[in-house]
């Protein structure tokens, strides 16, 4: 189960999230809705490691959060980072480059990340920078992050 415990974000004065808690539980679909500017990715991002509340705890067993995949309308991609480091983001907790990795840990992510690039046809594009994409090979990488925790 995943619980969440008063989570508050804020960005300068604009205090975006205050006090969210829940749970989710293995098994069950939910739906997070609400108005435009609301925190809703906002509170995607913290669930996927993306982002930190500012206070707040998030109780979750490893399984639950490294399952956890997020895709977001505009993609979301970090735009200093190479396609091949956007999808072994979630798999590296945020430690790049992949080169300063340990080689076997660099060699299993690159393998991870190529297959799933393979998948959504964008393999070739492994070198790449989000800004040297189309629209549509953006989303696919933004797919293909998504997917790489399985």
């Amino acid at each position: 189960m995943l619980s969440l415990d008063s989570i508050h974000k804020t960005f300068g004065s604009l205090r975006l999230l205050r006090g969210v808690s829940f749970d989710l539980k293995p098994g069950t679909v939910t739906g997070l809705i609400g108005p435009g500017g609301c925190g809703k990715s906002t509170l995607l991002k913290i669930l996927g490691g993306v982002q930190a509340p500012d206070s707040g705890n998030i109780f979750d067993p490893k399984a639950v959060r490294n399952s956890l995949g997020l895709m977001f309308q505009e993609g979301a991609l970090f735009d200093s980072m190479s396609v091949l480091d956007n999808v072994a983001f979630p798999m590296i907790s945020g430690r790049i480059p992949v080169e300063t990795l340990a080689k076997e840990e660099r060699e299993r992510v690159a393998e991870s990340a190529f297959q799933i690039l393979a998948r959504v046809g964008l393999s070739a594009a492994a070198k790449k920078m989000p800004a040297q994409l189309s629209g549509g090979m953006r989303r696919r990488v933004s797919l293909a992050r998504a997917l790489v925790t399985r």
